[in-house]
């Protein structure tokens, strides 16, 4: 997998990242990292499986960003995962505000159907892991086509 910082100035892009710095070493000039929270991680998702990529794994943290016991993660996970994959962002929401209060999405793996090799996990931050720098620089153009965000 690619390590990478999805950064933006006039369009979303994507820098090697191959030391997992921190996204603010990636702000330069007009460009800045990409800061993506929970709700920007839902919003992704819901644009992904419009083009073939689907929620496979969801990584669950708590308000101190520590991850859940394996109990939990693996119920909450599931109900999740399943809204992800069918649900408007509106129910997504509704379900993360009530019912999974104080946890946070920290980051979505998919996998693209068409193309199984083809996996991009997205993190909060920006952090990008991806099968390799063109799946990165197409996740970007996916975002740019949308206007994600604008």
């Amino acid at each position: 997998m690619t390590t990478l910082q999805l950064v933006r100035a006039q369009h979303y892009a994507v820098v090697k990242n191959p030391q997992a710095d921190a996204p603010a070493t990636f702000a330069r000039g007009a460009t800045l990292p990409v800061l993506l929270g929970s709700q920007d991680l839902v919003k992704i998702a819901i644009l992904l499986r419009g083009v073939s990529f689907i929620p496979a794994r969801l990584s669950l943290v708590d308000r101190t960003f520590t991850a859940l016991d394996s109990d939990t993660y693996e119920e909450e996970q599931g109900v999740l995962l399943r809204l992800i994959r069918r649900a408007d962002e509106l129910a997504i929401t509704n379900y993360l505000w009530n019912e999974l209060s104080g946890f946070y999405i920290a980051g979505i793996d998919f996998i693209n159907e068409n193309n199984p090799i083809m996996r991009i996990s997205v993190r909060q931050k920006g952090v990008l892991n991806a099968s390799d720098y063109q799946t990165g620089e197409n996740f970007a153009n996916i975002l740019n086509s949308a206007r994600f965000n604008e």
